[in-house]
């Protein structure tokens, strides 16, 4: 989804009991997940108060070991290396305070962590420097947690900008073999959706 201008019609997350719907599990076009859960996600559309900025979902780490968007008012924006931009900075600075009862969600990157250059290739590969003067590798975690923190970024972007089909990280300029000694960051990260669960 890319907000092209301010108001008018744009695709929010929403969440979908299975049990009010009585539907059964499966999965769309795209491959999401819809599974046999109490919880799934589903696109509808709203309007927006002309001149609102577009809300647009931001995925953060969980307590359940999981991704959990959260709707930000991103944007808009007139590019998608503009458009990754602001959405990266949404998700270093963390999620917001209305935080819903049993539902925590996480800044997937210690604070500290900035943006630096990005560059968009032809082959629609987003190149994302992440900078910090006081780490000069990425924090070291149990491997879940590395595969969050990364795929936090990854999922946000590539989710919600299809004109970027990969990401390449790079940490104080360099692409690391592996994120922080688990995840393999050495190629273009693509998305995985199966790691978004709807909050609760």
């Amino acid at each position: 989804m890319t907000p092209r201008a301010a108001g008018g019609t744009v695709v929010l997350l929403a969440v979908v009991s299975m049990l009010v719907l009585g539907c059964s599990a499966r999965e769309d076009d795209s491959g999401r997940a819809t599974r046999g859960d109490e919880n799934t996600a589903t696109a509808i559309e709203i309007d927006l108060p002309e001149g609102a900025s577009p809300l647009v979902p931001i995925y953060f780490p969980n307590q359940r070991g999981t991704l959990s968007p959260e709707e930000q008012a991103i944007g808009p924006w007139s590019n998608p290396e503009e458009g990754a931009r602001l959405l990266i900075e949404a998700v270093l600075r963390g999620p917001g305070l209305e935080s819903q009862p049993g539902e925590l969600l996480v800044a997937p990157l210690p604070s500290g962590t900035a943006l630096g250059v990005t560059n968009l290739s032809e082959s629609a590969h987003l190149y994302i420097n992440l900078v910090s003067t006081e780490h000069t590798r990425p924090p070291v975690g149990g491997s879940q947690t590395e595969l969050l923190s990364v795929y936090s970024l990854v999922d946000t972007v590539l989710l919600n900008v299809p004109e970027i089909e990969a990401v390449i990280l790079l940490w104080n300029g360099r692409q690391l073999p592996t994120f922080a000694g688990h995840l393999d960051t050495s190629l273009p990260l693509r998305a995985d959706p199966d790691l978004v669960r709807a909050r609760r």
